[in-house]
């Protein structure tokens, strides 16, 4: 007789925060903004749980086999020592809590997007320069805050220090500079999802794309996606040709009041920028191809390689062609499986 073991699967357990108030401070390094938040053991903030911390870690190194630690992160735009503001809340989510054995450091795997649109300036020097050393009053600092009311338990990231240049000196304008440059869409070269030396790891990536679908269905969703670039298509004529159209569009105000949607002439649903549009195009198809969010100056570009593309494969393949080279991203993969 065989006797077959089940791994019995990890559970979720949500830790609770047994302090208010207990806070912990770190200064804004490349690592941070671009990697994650690595604690160490002894950090104060390790003991809102109600643990030493030498214990609380026996615990995770006990139970990792059993249990996914998770923990309620809040992003606050202010400071919660102040009061807490629930208009301030930026973003919640929980997330899982691990220990690195090596370190000896536990790692939370935070909102990298979000930290960065916290520290704006950080954002630029670790963007413009690596080895950039800056005075004390140019370091930025995150702050970790422990809450435990009943409407909220879990750890507060906020921005405990950030640059607010003076505007009457040359020093501040330069750093005002660099903090709208921070904010504004540009392309990170040195964040790396994989393979820190990868050429490949650009913005310039299609995240998810729709593949082809009925006018009817631009709805939900896909109405709201930011920095796509979105193609129409006709019915074929009697010739056997479509009409097409490739745009772009970057936040999902110009995308559904100002570019696409749907129109209904003489009870059928087409989809395009206007009703008189409409009527001249019958666009009844369309397909939205999606980009990682940085890529929105990139984006007009990507749309006049794609028309030039387009055009010149009608021009030089008038009866239609078979694409030999097989390789596609994954979203274009999924959505060629959908179809």
């Amino acid at each position: 007789m065989v006797y077959v073991s089940l791994k019995e699967e990890k559970k979720e357990l949500k830790l609770e925060v047994k302090k208010t108030g207990i806070l912990s401070i770190f200064s804004i390094t490349d690592s941070k903004l671009k990697k994650g938040m690595y604690l160490n053991a002894s950090d104060d903030i390790i003991k809102s749980f109600g643990y030493a911390a030498s214990e609380f870690i026996q615990r995770m190194i006990q139970y990792k086999d059993r249990y996914t630690y998770k923990i309620q992160l809040y992003y606050y735009d202010g400071n919660p020592s102040d009061g807490i503001n629930p208009e301030d809340i930026i973003n919640t989510e929980f997330v899982s809590l691990s220990f690195n054995g090596k370190d000896k450091q536990i790692v939370i795997p935070y909102n990298i997007a979000i930290i960065k649109k916290m520290f704006p300036f950080s954002e630029a020097i670790h963007i413009l320069e690596e080895n950039v050393k800056l005075g004390s009053s140019y370091n930025e600092e995150i702050g970790f805050y422990s809450i435990h009311t009943d409407e909220m338990n879990g750890w507060i990231v906020y921005p405990h220090k950030t640059i607010n240049p003076d505007l009457n000196t040359d020093e501040g304008r330069l750093a005002n500079i660099l903090i709208r440059y921070g904010n504004g869409e540009h392309l990170d070269t040195k964040s790396r999802e994989t393979n820190e030396n990868s050429k490949r790891n650009h913005a310039i990536v299609v995240e998810k794309s729709t593949g082809w679908k009925n006018a009817k269905d631009y709805t939900g969703d896909i109405t709201t996606w930011e920095n796509c670039i979105y193609t129409l298509a006709s019915e074929p004529d009697d010739d056997g040709i479509c009409n097409v159209y490739i745009g772009e569009a970057t936040n999902p105000k110009s995308t559904k009041k100002h570019r696409i949607d749907q129109q209904c002439i003489d009870g059928e649903i087409y989809i395009d920028h206007t009703k008189e549009e409409a009527k001249k195009h019958r666009f009844t198809r369309f397909r939205i191809d999606k980009l990682k969010d940085e890529s929105g100056e990139y984006l007009h570009d990507m749309q006049d390689a794609m028309i030039g593309i387009s055009s010149m494969l009608v021009k030089g393949c008038p009866n239609g062609y078979k694409m030999t080279n097989k390789a596609q991203g994954k979203s274009f993969g999924a959505a060629l499986k959908e179809n």
